[in-house]
């Protein structure tokens, strides 16, 4: 989990809403660290995780995260749930859009593709 907000918020909002902590790594800006769209922090986290850009995908909903993603030399997919509308995700380059938070899951079980 990446975020351009606070380091701290973002692992108290993270740690209210998953309270079953979901995600390996939680990440948030850090004095010093470039925000996103610059790939610096995903890259790391990527790197932490022993993946490369290549085995991983960035999932976002505005352009700044697709951007990232892009940046990253990752597939990016756009998610329509969030802040912005799907042409936005694709203008920005995402390589798959999708509607609902349970096609993520079929996308990753099926087509990861991004095709």
């Amino acid at each position: 989990m990446l975020s351009n907000k606070h380091y701290f918020a973002t692992r108290e909002i993270v740690g209210e809403l998953f309270a079953d902590n979901r995600f390996a790594i939680v990440r948030g800006a850090l004095e010093d660290v470039p925000l996103k769209p610059d790939p610096s922090s995903v890259l790391g986290i990527i790197s932490e995780l022993g993946q490369s850009p290549q085995q991983s995908i960035f999932v976002g909903d505005t352009a700044v995260d697709i951007a990232t993603g892009v940046n990253a030399g990752m597939r990016s997919v756009g998610v329509t749930w969030g802040f912005r509308e799907a042409h936005e995700l694709v203008d920005a380059g995402a390589n798959h859009v999708i509607n609902h938070p349970l096609e993520l899951l079929a996308f990753l079980d099926g087509d990861s593709s991004g095709e």
